[in-house]
């Protein structure tokens, strides 16, 4: 065995994810506060199971199945209430498009951590295309 093959024990099932989201908007800054949670649920303390030393790529696809399983169930509910919250403003209409960009700038930003920060990273340059469609499949599928 070359690696230790750790994935991380994230649960996946919808009451599990829910249960500790606090989707409560207490900003003015409600894009950035979107834009926070995304980030927030995919990159927190997970950067351990990206390093070649740990795991090879068919674990870390796993563990990126766990975390964008769970992360857009969470990210669904936040935008939620940012629909809610901008129902009787100005980003009424565009709405939809601001979330898909947060979605767009967050994938990628996720990717170059992953690929700059991680110390040994699995991940390289010329996976981009397939960590993108791979991370945008788990979005596609719940709007």
């Amino acid at each position: 065995m070359k690696t230790l093959q750790l994935i991380p024990n994230i649960n996946t099932k919808k009451e599990g994810i829910l249960c500790t989201l606090n989707v409560n908007m207490q900003t003015n800054q409600s894009i950035m506060w979107l834009k926070k949670k995304l980030k927030s649920f995919l990159m927190n303390n997970v950067s351990f199971y990206f390093n070649q030393n740990i795991n090879q790529s068919e674990f870390s696809f796993t563990t990126l199945n766990k975390l964008y399983q769970s992360g857009a169930e969470k990210y669904i509910a936040c935008c939620i209430e940012f629909k809610q919250f901008h129902d009787k403003t100005n980003l009424k209409y565009t709405v939809d498009i601001k979330i898909c960009n947060i979605i767009y700038v967050v994938i990628r930003s996720f990717f170059k951590y992953l690929v700059c920060n991680v110390k040994n990273p699995v991940f390289d340059r010329a996976d981009y295309h397939k960590f993108f469609k791979f991370s945008l499949s788990f979005f596609a599928l719940r709007f």
